[in-house]
């Protein structure tokens, strides 16, 4: 009785009420790795027929290895330990010697039921091998499984097939917005020397004016005295990443001359020369928080707005230009100066209705991919969950 409540999974489709059978990965599939063929790159006759490898489609081929409904396991090679490569395909397909060929026995193992299986366990403790750890066919065939009945297998099976079908249109909508913004981007204002964008509110028709971004922002310094208590900042590994990750702070950790102080509407500059995601608008949430003199602070004027000043020094030109004002250094261990950053040249429409109609307008469409971002995230979790509870 112990043993039969052990093989019952905590969550489970109503009509099945039976205890799960143990068995060897060995007994339940057909290994198909005899048929295998690696091919060089360079002697790969071009096909339709996808050339998989350890980590999914490698380019495609003419001529299959195998025909019919496989489930391919990485061998060696793999890019990911933790969610190891496992997945389902169906069709002729050409599979080279870093990914094994399984396939279910029929009505004993259905192969859809397997790939999560599989993705549900952790699988490295059936790895050999040092740096390009590897997962050997006799290892394998003794990897015991629980499994249920074949039509609850059928049911799960299907479940998280439908499941990542799912997953996979938001990552494409997500995809798919992210790449309307860079478009958009680049055609919503002008290119470098140019006095029109290609895209504009239809209301607005002059040209935009040639100007320095220290014509309409000015560096801001809020020196602080030195705390007595812990106080929170934001974590400049975070905020490359385009995030603000709050920590609270001992006072005598960092060198308070080193340090701003964020308020409402600043512009937040990364000077690293991380340039994805490197800009930023304090809201009234990081109001007093204390940023790294790596993240100099700027306000606008009067004329300018500072969400459409934000998205037009975003754009990866002015990373370009930047390291032409700036030579020298690299990677990440290169930092421009303040006031180089100031020197930048920019066009900027001189009203500031059309500035705001477009610092709104992408600040929209920013809410619009956190919110799918989001929710992509939900769901990866979801399903994550749901594998640690659906299988035994």
């Amino acid at each position: 009785m112990n043993n039969e409540k052990r093989l019952v999974p905590k969550l489970r489709f109503p009509e099945f009420t039976y205890a799960w059978e143990q068995r060897k990965l060995g007994e339940v599939v057909n290994i198909l790795d005899n048929l295998r063929i690696p091919v060089a790159a360079s002697e790969r006759l071009k096909g339709t027929t996808p050339y998989y490898g350890a980590n999914g489609i490698q380019g495609y081929i003419d001529g299959f290895t195998h025909d019919g409904e496989f489930v391919l396991v990485a061998e060696d090679g793999t890019n990911d330990l933790v969610d190891y490569p496992a997945q389902y395909v169906s069709g002729k397909i050409w599979v080279n010697n870093h990914a094994h060929v399984l396939q279910g026995i029929s009505y004993q193992l259905n192969n859809h039921f397997l790939v999560y299986r599989i993705k549900s366990m952790n699988i490295s403790r059936y790895l050999v091998g040092g740096g390009r750890a590897k997962l050997n066919a006799n290892i394998m065939k003794d990897i015991e499984l629980n499994l249920p009945n074949y039509e609850e297998q059928q049911k799960i099976g299907t479940f998280f097939t439908t499941l990542d079908r799912y997953i996979t249109i938001h990552q494409r909508k997500l995809e798919n917005v992210k790449k309307l913004k860079a478009g958009l981007l680049q055609k919503m204002f002008p290119k470098n020397d140019q006095e029109f964008p290609e895209i504009r509110f239809p209301e607005f028709t002059y040209a935009w004016e040639q100007r320095k971004l220290g014509d309409v922002i000015n560096l801001i310094v809020r020196e602080i005295p030195k705390p007595t208590k812990p106080y929170t900042r934001i974590s400049v590994r975070s905020h490359a990443k385009g995030t603000f990750h709050q920590f609270v702070d001992e006072p005598d950790k960092v060198a308070m001359e080193n340090v701003y102080v964020v308020k409402e509407g600043d512009l937040i500059v990364n000077i690293t020369f991380a340039w994805e995601h490197a800009i930023a608008v304090a809201t009234k949430e990081d109001d007093g928080l204390v940023v790294s003199h790596r993240f100099p602070t700027y306000r606008t004027n009067d004329k300018s707005d500072i969400q459409f000043l934000k998205y037009l020094v975003s754009k990866k030109e002015f990373k370009t230009q930047l390291e032409l004002i700036s030579p020298g250094g690299a990677g990440r261990n290169r930092v421009m100066s303040k006031k180089d950053f100031l020197e930048i040249n920019i066009s900027i429409s001189s009203s500031l209705e059309e500035q705001q109609k477009i610092g709104t307008f992408f600040t929209t469409l920013d809410r619009y991919i956190t919110i799918h971002q989001r929710k992509l995230e939900n769901m990866q979790k979801l399903k994550k969950s749901l594998l640690q509870q659906m299988f035994v």
